[in-house]
């Protein structure tokens, strides 16, 4: 049977890695989510040429890292495009959520110490958003009442609630305006959810940027953190490397069942 081995070498290189992944997922920005998209788009083009360039194992392996990498890159294809999908959420994007309400839990004011106010303010708003917020509008209301509602139901007595900024140009292309009316009756959901489904009444989304609850186009906001972007460039290496493990397999499990001609 044999043995995996890894040199001393590879395990701090293994360890590097894991840390700086730790580390960006603990401090996510849109620079870091960038950089983690170009190192992930150059390995798997790397792929496609080692691909062309190897033969034997190696390219059964540089082949399943190419197929299952572009293919997860595919299936979230709107995260890397800066767009939303209405679409179901994938399992990978229910982890990321858990995960992120691991490591960013709400920040005590008094003891936090973030780089930036932007960088606490973001995570405030993230963590109010998961927090269940009453929508008692069985009838139409208008969106401007809405928004004051929601900024009361998050203001404490030392915190100023979440800062909303509607997009005039997005609104007026959606042919809609503040006082618009929108309907939702609901108790015990997430404010994430909820206002979800009302901005979407008036063909609007919402992101989380600059210590903003934004809310503007549907089709140009992406609702995506930069943590759960990241997350999901990493999830397109880590789906990469199984297929490439998958691929030598396979390639291995031909050789050895081929037998030599007869001469």
């Amino acid at each position: 049977m044999a043995h995996l081995r890894i040199s001393v070498a590879g395990m701090m290189i293994l360890l590097l890695g894991l840390g700086l992944v730790l580390a960006s997922l603990r401090s996510p920005s849109d620079t870091a989510a960038a950089a983690v998209l170009l190192v992930t788009q150059a390995t798997l083009a790397f792929a496609i040429l080692a691909v062309v360039y190897r033969a034997g194992e190696g390219r059964a392996f540089w082949l399943g890292f190419a197929l299952f990498g572009w293919g997860y890159m595919a299936l979230t294809w709107e995260l890397w495009l800066g767009q939303s999908a209405d679409r179901p959420e994938i399992l990978t994007s229910i982890a990321l959520d858990h995960l992120g309400a691991w490591f960013h839990r709400t920040p005590d004011p008094q003891t936090y110490t973030a780089a930036t106010r932007i960088e606490y303010l973001n995570r405030l708003t993230l963590a109010k958003l998961e927090e269940p917020v009453s929508m008692s509008f069985a009838n139409e209301t208008p969106f401007e009442l809405v928004l004051k509602y929601i900024k009361a139901a998050t203001t404490g007595p030392k915190d100023p609630g979440i800062l909303i900024y509607v997009d005039p140009v997005a609104l007026n292309e959606a042919g809609k305006t503040m006082t618009s009316p929108v309907t939702l009756d609901m108790e015990g959901a997430p404010l994430s959810v909820t206002l979800g489904l009302m901005v979407k009444q008036l063909g609007l989304g919402y992101v989380v940027r600059d210590g903003l609850l934004k809310i503007g186009n549907a089709s140009t906001v992406s609702s995506a953190t930069p943590f759960r972007r990241m997350g999901h460039y990493y999830w397109a290496l880590l789906a990469a490397y199984c297929g490439g493990c998958a691929g030598r397999t396979l390639h291995n499990t031909r050789t050895r069942g081929t037998v030599p001609p007869v001469r």
